[in-house]
């Protein structure tokens, strides 16, 4: 039923560049995307180019793509009523829901159990199952880790050599984002709904207006950002910027 759905949606796409162009017929695939609570494969698909525009129109009448998105929106959706009902805190589900962490255990032993039976053959004709390779990637979050501190140690190489100074920074998001209070675990009566989703985008328009706001002073930090959820389960961010030393004190 799916796929017949996906179809019969790739046919009224056809008949929309046809009849009304194709902005209009992109369009009409953007309106239903959203309004499906999903967001469109291109994140400016009026500054895209026709190849990316492509691609992004041929996610959206791929089933799997569907699938994928649908899965990752009931997670958040999920999560966020239990935020919302007080089962995430430091007296409860401590940075998540018991229900989520149990729910993400099974889907990784299905996933391993999965890999670990299938084959991959190379040139040299050797085997190796997907587990072992998966376990030599940056699927491993050992490895993410390690690559992470890897590249920490670079760039603070890089800045030492440059003459730069390194600042860190925690961002938090004002009490009406977090659902319990910090204390006491107890509901917050300030608490406005918001979900981390919606904390994440209040952190990247905040970001965004900074950098603005550093660029038109001339300023040009460098580094990273790493992301971080709060005992209730609202992120916050730890950033550690490099910049040249006679500007430190204006970052700051």
């Amino acid at each position: 039923m799916a796929s017949e759905s996906l179809l019969a949606v790739q046919k009224l796409f056809a008949d929309a560049v046809k009849t009304k162009g194709h902005q209009q017929a992109v369009r009409m695939v953007i309106d239903l995307v959203e309004c499906c609570g999903l967001a469109f494969p291109l994140e400016k698909p009026k500054s895209a180019t026709e190849e990316e525009t492509a691609a992004a129109i041929a996610r959206c009448f791929d089933a799997d793509w569907w699938r994928r998105q649908i899965r990752r929106l009931q997670d958040q959706v999920i999560e966020h009523v239990h935020i919302t009902i007080g089962l995430v805190n430091k007296r409860k589900g401590v940075y998540a829901s018991n229900f989520t962490v149990g729910r993400k255990q099974a889907q990784w032993q299905r996933n391993t159990k999965t890999l670990s039976m299938l084959i991959a053959t190379n040139d040299l004709g050797e085997q190796f199952t997907l587990l072992e390779l998966a376990k030599k990637s940056m699927s491993n979050l050992a490895n993410r880790r390690a690559e992470l501190m890897t590249r920490l140690a670079g760039i603070e190489a890089i800045a030492k050599d440059r003459g730069h100074v390194g600042i860190f920074y925690t961002i938090t998001a004002p009490s009406h984002y977090h659902a319990c209070l910090s204390t006491t675990s107890a509901p917050n009566p300030k608490y406005s709904g918001a979900s981390p989703a919606d904390t994440q985008a209040y952190f990247n328009t905040l970001w965004q207006r900074t950098r603005a706001k550093l660029h038109r002073q001339g300023l040009h930090p460098y580094g990273f950002r790493v992301v971080e959820p709060h005992q209730d389960g609202t992120p916050h961010w730890h950033l550690l910027l490099f910049i040249p030393k006679d500007q430190a004190t204006a970052l700051s």
